[in-house]
C-alpha cells in the first residue's frame, strides 16, 4: 500500500469514528483537509483529480454548511471541536 492509499485509509477510518462531521460529505471533508494542510485550490484539485472550479464550489458549500466565511473558521469549527483529526 502506497502512502496516498494509507493516508486515504486513515482519513476514512477517522471519518467513521468522528463524533460529528457537521453535515459535510466525505469529499468536502477531503477538501477541508487539503485547506487545513495549506494546499491551494489547484493543489486540492490535483490531489482529487477534479477541476479547480469544482473545489471552489465545494469550498463555498463547506462554508455555507458550517455557517462560516473563511477557511480559518471552517478549519477551527471542524478540526478544533470534538477533539478529532482526520490527517
Amino acid at each position: 500500500m502506497g502512502r496516498e492509499e494509507a493516508d486515504h485509509s486513515l482519513r476514512q477510518i477517522a471519518r467513521e469514528e468522528a463524533p460529528s462531521d457537521h453535515g459535510l460529505s466525505p469529499r468536502e471533508l477531503d477538501v477541508l483537509t487539503g485547506l487545513r494542510d495549506g494546499l491551494t485550490y489547484e493543489g486540492i484539485a490535483d490531489r482529487n483529480c477534479v477541476a479547480g472550479g469544482t473545489i471552489k464550489q465545494q469550498v463555498n458549500n463547506i462554508y455555507r454548511k458550517l455557517g462560516v466565511k473563511n477557511r480559518t473558521k471552517a478549519i477551527r469549527k471542524t478540526f478544533g471541536s470534538g477533539g478529532w483529526d482526520i490527517s
